[in-house]
């Protein structure tokens, strides 16, 4: 049984504003800062807008044909490809975090998703976790789910969100902060580059 809880309600404290566009972080005690809200949304509970591996825009459809850095296909990626450029990471021209809030902002990477699952305390509270950092300060993280094709898969019983990082055991994905409250599980895997996830961006 999930303890339920108003997310609205909940106090985040010592949230601060690094950048002059208003968006708000809280500090954990972790290696970075994380953002309160997800890109898109107006409050911690709401999912805000959901985005393509490296693409700057929502759109509504989400598929390998619709993919804007591949030809088409899950083989015929044209950037972060193994034998293409090599690249691992996100650049900031293609990091939707930095595009839309500024300099100060990023997405995340594996590194620091793992860093948020292992030195933090989770608890689902009303379609989402609490997530408390090793100094007592604390984000939400809404269920999302994952948009594929037209619509979400998922959305009510899984957190999904794009981390900077590609896997590079299989390149046409990239690697994902992972949470599924029903099966308690919590972990960074990976998942097709062209699906629709959110974004929880950091700073310094």
């Amino acid at each position: 049984t999930y303890e339920v809880a108003n997310v609205d309600s909940i106090t985040f404290s010592k949230v601060e504003n690094p950048a002059p566009d208003n968006h708000e972080y809280v500090d954990l005690g972790l290696s970075v800062k994380w953002a309160t809200c997800n890109i898109g949304a107006s409050s911690p509970s709401d999912f805000g807008k959901y985005f393509a591996w490296g693409e700057l825009c929502p759109k509504s459809k989400y598929t390998w044909e619709t993919y804007k850095l591949s030809r088409g296909a899950a083989n015929l990626i044209t950037k972060y490809f193994v034998g293409v450029d090599d690249k691992t990471e996100l650049e900031p021209c293609d990091d939707i975090a930095t595009y839309a809030w500024g300099d100060e902002w990023r997405m995340p990477t594996k590194e620091e998703c793992i860093e948020l699952l292992n030195r933090c305390s989770w608890s689902f509270q009303n379609n989402g976790y609490k997530v408390v950092g090793p100094n007592g300060n604390s984000i939400f993280l809404p269920t999302t789910g994952v948009y594929y094709n037209s619509h979400t898969v998922s959305q009510s019983d899984q957190c999904s969100y794009w981390t900077k990082t590609l896997d590079n055991s299989a390149p046409q994905q990239a690697h994902i902060l992972s949470c599924k409250p029903g099966l308690n599980h919590k972990d960074v895997g990976s998942t097709d580059r062209c699906l629709g996830c959110p974004i929880r961006p950091v700073c310094p």
